[in-house]
């Protein structure tokens, strides 16, 4: 049991990000901050 609770760590770290406006997967961090880096949305995590 505590092999999968540790997979489930990991595949919430693999997550892909994509903004919810433009769809786009290059997200960036910047001051404590997700955001687009085509439309410029900030994402609330």
């Amino acid at each position: 049991m505590g092999r999968e609770k540790d997979l489930s760590g990991l595949q919430n770290e693999a997550k892909v990000r994509l903004c919810p406006d433009c769809k786009n997967e290059e997200i960036e961090h910047r001051n404590g901050e997700f955001f687009c880096k085509k439309c410029g949305l900030v994402i609330d995590e």
